[in-house]
């Protein structure tokens, strides 16, 4: 129960930067206003065009960082890339609360959302690697729960304090992240896979909640290293002895060089990895370009023309709890749920909840209160699954060796559809009008929701190696479902 704990914690702080760029994604939808007005903070006021590239440049920026996240990742191990994001977000609040130009804050946001792809494809692995199985999906889940309550606490301090406090506020938040995380440990996988086994074993003590190598440790370790296939027999320690010990019976001096196959070759030659990471992506992608990154960030200009009766403060502040609440409903029930029945749940509740969207907002004799209701309604679907349950599903379906790089790819994939979503969302509201733009947003989540019914897999309560031989058997193929 003391590692659930510590695991519980330890993924709290590393969700703390994916709360602050949630933050940071939200901050257009209220200053917005600010930054067009006479009192512009940096001294003009903005165009539409500046608009929708303040808007749109974290996603350029979290596009370029995930192609070098998994680089980064390897390179310099998960802590001290969490680290470097943290710094990368400081850096951006410290310009953005000095910019005087329009060229600054975009600088500023590129910077932001490079971080914000570094770190989402660190911070996937990293959970997924010092977690015990029975718990990942949880954790995962409580990332994307996180996530929601960086939008909602943005909407609210966008609604009640100034631009320079909320500024100053972030960049002492990304402080504190990075002294804190300076308490962390690396994860053992990552350790083991550079050879440094002595370093795995404390690593792995420090996750568990143990002071001293206990049994299960020590098979757990095993395990690990069979996974990474970089030991001669892959078999579990039987005995108890010193750590030194251990390691020799494991065949583990940290001296020993050993050569492991690039992740590249590995994908290249996995057909059930390349597979997974197929059948992830295309899921991400479609869900993605539902226009889920446009509502959030555009929430306060959607109310405002939607509904204008209403305030759009409180309509972003009611979505962003909305957002939260099903995040957090979504952590719940991850696990008492099968990951396709989830997600296909989710998938289905937004299709409906998009027909009925581009139906009511031509519907004359509706109440206007409506329209933010449907929003609503295809947010909290959303929540349930569709945002997340493809990145669980990638950690429980790549072997370790391609885990990092996977996921960069899948992130990156994620990235580019969430800019080019977010960059014509609201040209497509211009032009098309809410109706035509919704009902488009309904045909690609019908096609999704097809999508996963006849080629996801389940994977929740289904051993690593019954994965991988359902994704050797083809698309199409399902097996078994055991959970």
């Amino acid at each position: 129960m003391r590692g659930i704990v510590r695991q519980f914690l330890c993924c709290i702080l590393l969700s703390t930067l994916t709360f602050m760029i949630a933050f940071a994604n939200a901050w257009p939808s209220y200053t917005i206003t600010i930054l067009k007005g006479p009192h512009s903070p940096i001294g003009y006021s903005i165009t539409d065009q500046d608009v929708n590239l303040i808007g749109s440049f974290p996603l350029l920026g979290s596009l370029i960082g995930t192609l070098f996240g998994a680089f980064i990742s390897e390179s310099l191990g998960r802590k001290k890339t969490e680290i470097l994001c943290g710094l990368m977000y400081g850096l951006s609040w410290s310009l953005i609360a000095t910019a005087k130009s329009v060229t600054l804050l975009l600088v500023a946001r590129l910077i932001l959302g490079f971080g914000g792809g570094v770190h989402l494809v660190t911070v996937l692995v990293y959970i997924n690697e010092i977690s015990k199985p029975s718990v990942c999906g949880v954790m995962i889940n409580l990332l994307f729960f996180i996530f929601s309550l960086g939008t909602l606490t943005s909407y609210i301090c966008g609604w009640f304090c100034s631009y320079y406090a909320i500024c100053y506020g972030s960049l002492s938040h990304a402080i504190a992240f990075v002294v804190l995380m300076c308490l962390l440990k690396d994860s053992p996988g990552y350790l083991i896979g550079k050879g440094r086994e002595k370093e795995a074993l404390e690593s792995l003590k420090f996750y568990r909640g143990v002071s001293v190598t206990t049994q299960g440790v020590l098979d757990e370790l095993a395990y690990i290293i069979s996974q990474r296939e970089i030991n001669d027999a892959g078999k579990p320690v039987l005995e108890k002895s010193p750590i030194l010990e251990e390691i020799e019976k494991l065949k583990l001096d940290e001296k020993q060089e050993k050569v492991e196959e690039s992740s590249w070759k590995i994908l290249c030659t996995s057909k059930a990895s390349q597979r997974a990471l197929i059948t992830a992506t295309i899921i991400i992608i479609l869900n993605t370009l539902t226009g889920m990154s446009g509502i959030q960030a555009y929430a306060g200009q959607l109310f405002m023309i939607a509904s204008p009766e209403l305030s759009p403060d409180f309509c972003s502040v009611v979505l962003a709890v909305v957002l939260t609440v099903s995040g957090g409903l979504s952590a719940v029930v991850t696990d008492m749920f099968g990951r396709r029945t989830l997600l296909l749940f989710s998938t289905i509740t937004s299709t409906l909840s998009l027909i009925l969207l581009g139906l009511v907002v031509n519907w004359q004799w509706v109440p206007r209160w409506v329209v933010p209701c449907m929003v609503l309604l295809y947010c909290a679907g959303f929540q349930l699954g569709a945002c997340n349950i493809p990145m669980v599903q990638l950690g429980e379906s790549l072997k370790p060796q391609v885990k990092s790089l996977g996921t960069s790819i899948n992130t990156c994939c994620m990235f580019a559809s969430s800019f080019i979503s977010l960059l014509i969302f609201l040209p497509s509201v211009e032009h098309l009008g809410f109706n035509k733009t919704f009902f488009i947003f309904a045909v690609i989540s019908a096609i999704s929701t097809i999508f996963i019914y006849f080629v996801m897999k389940e994977t929740k309560g289904v051993k690593f190696d019954a994965v991988q031989e359902m994704f050797e058997k083809g698309y199409l193929y399902r097996g078994p479902i055991k959970s």
